[in-house]
């Protein structure tokens, strides 16, 4: 099935999309920006892991048989959770109802996860619109945090709430936004700038603009439809802003040899120190130390 693979030293770039608010686009953004991906040659890896709710398999009328939470507990393998729904695009996922904790990811899990670093050019997340730690810890793993939100306030400030939590996970997360369902150019050039300045001066972390995509009628269409994929091969504003992003994502990540830890690597390294705090990328694991050891010599800086 992925007979496939980076060359040796390259991995994946994993890239959530994330909200702190329900209902601003962001599972068709994921999926339509996938597709455009898929469509520019990158093989796609998207993840619903917007456990127990997600709808993108409905969305892209794929059937799904085991779902995101079962390779994260290690009871199936990759080439069984990812279903191809389109050329050099597969979807992993998500059951209706399902519910998991840090306590059900294991290492077997992580480790068949650790497989789409070597098969996959980019792999999207499309995460939950909440504070669960979980989420949180997923989101903060990978390597470019992509917040999708609206022009409204609520929407804004639910967003930068969940960005807050992110940073405060991982520090050195790099960070993007895309506005999304704008009416007019001006709205959304207007909501990019001071969404910028709101991160960058309460948050002291740069922020990237991807980009900002309209609120298209056919666009609604198509989703209620569940046509997104044939969307993606229309003329019109939405494509072309997908297209910048695209463009965008190639210049400052996908051209780009990817080394150090993967959001899979975060996972192990977190899981087998037992730490639900921050991520710290300078932390390694010394397995199999005598029990007299210190503590703090299972840490090395």
């Amino acid at each position: 099935m992925f007979d496939e693979r980076q060359p040796a030293g390259q991995r994946a770039l994993y890239v959530a999309l994330c909200s702190g608010k329900g209902g601003v686009g962001k599972s068709t953004v994921a999926l339509l920006l996938a597709a455009r991906l898929a469509e520019e040659g990158y093989r796609t890896l998207l993840i619903d892991a917007d456990l127990g709710n997600g709808d993108i398999s409905t969305m892209s009328n794929a059937v799904i048989d085991v779902g995101f939470e079962q390779l994260l507990a290690g009871e199936v393998r990759l080439q069984d959770a990812a279903t191809r729904i389109g050329a050099r695009l597969w979807l992993i996922g998500t059951q209706p109802g399902v519910y998991l904790t840090r306590d059900n990811i294991t290492p077997k899990g992580l480790k068949e996860c650790s497989e789409i670093d070597s098969i996959f050019d980019v792999v999207l997340i499309d995460t939950s619109s909440s504070l669960d730690p979980l989420n949180i810890e997923l989101i903060a793993g990978t390597d470019l945090v992509t917040t999708v939100t609206t022009p409204q306030i609520g929407a804004v400030a639910d967003s930068y709430i969940q960005l807050k939590k992110v940073l405060q996970q991982r520090a050195a997360a790099r960070c993007g936004v895309i506005i999304n369902r704008i009416e007019t150019e001006t709205e959304g050039e207007q909501a990019k700038t001071k969404f910028k300045e709101l991160v960058e001066r309460l948050l002291l972390t740069e922020l990237t603009p991807l980009g900002v995509l309209a609120n298209h009628p056919a666009l609604q269409q198509a989703a209620e439809g569940q046509v997104l994929l044939g969307f993606i091969r229309q003329r019109n504003e939405v494509n072309r802003s997908l297209t910048s992003i695209v463009n965008m994502l190639k210049e400052k990540h996908l051209s780009k040899t990817r080394i150090g830890r993967s959001l899979w690597d975060r996972f192990q390294v977190s899981y087998r120190l037992k730490d639900v705090g921050t991520f710290d990328d300078t932390k390694v694991v010394v397995p199999e130390l005598p029990k007299r050891v210190p503590a703090e010599s299972l840490l090395t800086k």
